[in-house]
């Protein structure tokens, strides 16, 4: 709690509460608002804010109570009924958080649009692909310039396979993440007869280590289309070494290499090239040239967790236990060395596995990828390389999925070795699991 030697009334603790969370202070925000509700119990707004701070700390547990105190005061605050949604939602209690994010919308709040896309993550958590299409839709017949919305909606219409709509829409995610490292050299924009021939074309790197791995095979395509242009790829350093196998020149901020350019175009945005081009962006993984030639034999390796800050992660990753108990063990029943795969292991994790190898780089990786019999491994940059070098990969999907797997089948296009093992109910391994063990099964006995 704060002490504060001027004399504040509740009104003006709550506006300092929320400038410093328009200065993304959330953590310095809390006190000022349980400080307003010491002067004044009966102010609701302080409980909607004191919510909104919780659930940008990621504490949404802790938000409910604040919040259903508000919502006693006051039943019609539709922002109180929002951050409520919101909590449930992220706590995989979907029919409470669709009953408050409705009651939010029926109040016709200034952020209505934010109620209609908080809605449509209700429809896409419960797997409803077609109603969360919809709803975003409907967000954007409000606010056509919600970035958003319009990034979200891109993503499920490629989920579903509908590439016109939504590799357009798609392509509001760079204003959203920013990829261009200057605003000094032109972005390419997508227009009739605007092409990447004849010029010097910074590629920007975006997203993660896996996005990067996974469109390598673009570079190939794109030197063959325009043989007189100079292709430089911009990524961060963990993955450049990887990267740099692939024809092109490679920049990375550690290598700190300059270059003059006349166009630059973020990475995940040449599938719209290829496409308004008419040519095929769903193409054959493409492995490094001179590669050696993948050995197996090695054991099974397992990875069960991806990168934190992924906006799904809580989703995509599960508990070590959960795998140990799904697969590893059950591995380790007919013999078979198990392989520890995942990045920054304690002592105590390794000791679960027959072989924890030095994973410091992606060439290491690769090293030890190329001599298993196949990867048991959530969606993350595992699966990318995996998948790139031919190993078999048994991927573990939520009912959460990200575009570029589709909605239902066992296969990718975008990788030949992978097979994928889907949630039927978010959050829930064991069918999962069931599919994983049969398939390691399968594998032991096609090798004995």
């Amino acid at each position: 709690m704060i002490s504060l030697d001027v004399d504040l009334t509740a009104i003006d603790l709550l506006k300092i509460g929320c400038e410093l969370q328009t200065q993304c202070q959330p953590g310095k925000a809390v006190p000022f608002f349980y400080k307003a509700l010491e002067l004044d119990p009966t102010l609701s707004d302080a409980f909607v804010n004191v919510g909104g701070s919780l659930i940008n700390l990621k504490r949404h547990q802790d938000a409910i109570d604040p919040l259903l105190r508000g919502l006693a005061l006051n039943p019609e605050n539709p922002g109180i009924h929002l951050n409520l949604a919101t909590c449930y939602q992220v706590l995989l209690r979907f029919d409470e958080a669709r009953e408050h994010v409705i009651k939010a919308i029926s109040l016709n709040p200034p952020y209505v649009v934010d109620c209609f896309m908080c809605l449509s993550m209700n429809a896409q958590y419960r797997g409803e692909i077609p109603e969360a299409i919809s709803v975003y839709q409907t967000a954007l017949a409000l606010e056509p310039g919600n970035i958003l919305a319009r990034m979200s909606h891109g993503m499920l219409r490629m989920l579903m396979g509908e590439w016109d709509i939504g590799l357009p829409d798609y392509e509001a995610r760079i204003e959203r993440l920013k990829p261009y490292p200057t605003e000094a050299i032109v972005k390419f924009t997508h227009r009739p007869g605007e092409t990447l021939g004849g010029k010097r074309v910074l590629i920007c790197g975006e997203q993660g280590a896996g996005d990067s791995i996974m469109f390598a095979r673009y570079f190939k395509v794109l030197r063959a289309m325009h043989p007189t242009s100079q292709f430089t790829y911009l990524c961060v350093d963990g993955i450049a070494p990887w990267m740099s196998q692939y024809g092109v020149r490679v920049i990375s901020p550690g290598v700190g290499a300059t270059g003059a350019w006349d166009v630059q175009i973020p990475l995940m945005s040449l599938m719209l090239y290829f496409h308004d081009r008419n040519v095929p962006f769903i193409i054959p993984e493409e492995k490094p040239e001179g590669f050696p030639v993948r050995t197996g034999g090695g054991g099974i390796g397992f990875c069960w967790k991806g990168n934190a800050d992924h906006a799904h992660d809580r989703f995509r990753s599960m508990s070590l236990n959960t795998m140990l108990g799904g697969v590893v063990h059950h591995a380790k029943d007919f013999g078979v060395r198990t392989v520890n795969l995942q990045y920054g292991t304690t002592p105590e994790e390794q000791s679960a596995f027959d072989y924890n190898p030095s994973l410091g780089s992606w060439h290491e990786t690769a090293a030890v990828l190329n001599t298993l019999d196949a990867v048991v491994t959530v969606d993350t940059g595992i699966a990318h390389m995996a998948g790139t070098l031919g190993v078999p990969v048994f991927m573990l999907m939520p009912v959460i999925t990200d575009w570029r797997w589709g909605m239902r089948t066992e296969t990718t296009p975008w990788y030949k070795s992978v097979r994928i093992f889907r949630q039927k109910n978010l959050g829930d391994w064991s069918p999962v699991m069931d599919q994983a063990r049969l398939a390691l099964e399968g594998l032991h006995a096609e090798s004995r």
